[in-house]
């Protein structure tokens, strides 16, 4: 064995596809990753009224806690870095909080 193959990375399935394909697929993923934001959006008005009628805040800080915890969790029973999946849903959840937080005033206004 020649010292340059031991320095060589090893080459996995994913190699042997074009790099255009592997983002074709990369897109696709995005694409129903979107979708799903789109669908936990589309929760938000039916979360605001309940909400409104119980007379709870936007930002319920226990629940976001539980919702942080169990995804890390479960990430890192997926082989994910429970700390990167933690970072995505806290934006995710900063962003469902100030759809909430957009559709109050909306509504406190009409």
């Amino acid at each position: 064995m020649d010292s340059s193959s031991s320095t060589r990375l090893p080459v996995y399935s994913s190699a042997r596809r074009s790099l255009a394909d592997l983002r074709r697929e990369i897109d696709a993923i995005d694409d129903e990753i979107i979708a799903l934001l789109a669908q936990r959006l589309a929760l938000v008005p039916d979360v605001v009224a309940y909400k409104l009628a119980n007379g709870l805040p936007t930002v319920i800080p226990y629940r976001i806690e539980e919702v942080l915890t169990r995804n890390a969790d479960h990430a890192a029973r997926m082989g994910i870095p429970p700390a990167d999946i933690r970072g995505i849903y806290e934006r995710i959840i900063a962003a469902m909080c100030a759809a909430e937080d957009r559709l109050r005033t909306i509504k406190s206004s009409s």
